[in-house]
């Protein structure tokens, strides 16, 4: 994904889920309009509203936009 995070809309962020195979939790980040600026700020507590109850699944969101924000 070349635009910004902070440009990213809530169907990017989808794009974004199921390129790190997290296909599966882009319909919860849609209907809650989780958008690229919202991403950073994601608590455990809104990953479990979101569905995201796994704890691996949460690693993995949280480790892939380490990248993002890294890079």
């Amino acid at each position: 994904m070349q635009k910004p995070l902070h440009l990213w809309n809530k169907y990017d962020v989808g794009d974004w889920l199921e390129s790190i195979n997290l296909v599966e939790h882009r319909d919860k980040f849609e209907d809650h309009e989780i958008e690229g600026t919202h991403l950073p700020a994601l608590t455990k507590e809104d990953f479990v509203e979101l569905g995201v109850t796994r704890v691996g699944h949460r690693m993995n969101i949280e480790r892939a936009l380490k990248q993002l924000v890294d890079s």
